[in-house]
């Protein structure tokens, strides 16, 4: 058997457009991942941050209405309904203000927490916080079934705009202030 000299052994124009035809597509598909990680890390890290802001809300929630005497239908032009909940604060606390407002008190899609004290007659806000959690929902219902009233907030995460629409889990919390007192209509 005789070999030719001087005849290249390699690939042919085929197999070489085969080869870089399945790169090409790996590549691709490489990319795309890369591409679908960071959007998932994208989503993820904006749905962690409304979920930490859901848990500020509620526990903002919580520990006010535990350290409140008592729920109150009204209080200056406050009043104690499904988006807002009025509540009476023992004596000698260390905020210093003798009400407190919880809920749509400014804007109906955001948390505020309103302290009012009475001085020479006249309500006054003395301290006011409003949480950066956006709320497309919020709503309270007062259940007197025990001895104490039972606070139960909802609360939905607003949907930002140009999100793609889906619908949002509602979170519920429930608290009950310290005293024996019952909600007067």
């Amino acid at each position: 058997m005789k070999r030719r000299m001087g005849a290249c052994q390699g690939y042919s124009l085929l197999e070489l457009l085969v080869y870089l035809t399945v790169l090409a597509i790996g590549i691709n598909l490489f990319v795309s991942a890369l591409g679908t990680g960071s959007r998932l890390s994208a989503t993820t890290t904006l749905q962690m941050g409304r979920l930490e802001g859901i848990r500020e809300v509620q526990q903002t929630f919580v520990h006010y209405v535990r350290r409140a005497a008592d729920v109150v239908p009204s209080i200056g032009r406050y009043n104690t309904g499904d988006s807002v909940v009025v509540l009476k604060m023992p004596a000698l606390q260390p905020e210093g203000f003798d009400y407190l407002v919880v809920g749509a008190v400014q804007r109906p899609d955001a948390f505020t927490v309103l302290g009012l004290t009475q001085t020479d007659g006249q309500w006054q806000e003395t301290y006011m916080k409003t949480l950066r959690q956006a709320l497309g929902e919020q709503s309270y219902v007062i259940r007197e079934d025990g001895a104490r009233p039972l606070i139960q907030m909802t609360v939905q995460v607003k949907q930002e705009s140009g999100e793609r629409e889906r619908p949002f889990l509602l979170h519920t919390c429930n608290a009950t202030p310290r005293s024996y007192g019952s909600v007067t209509p």
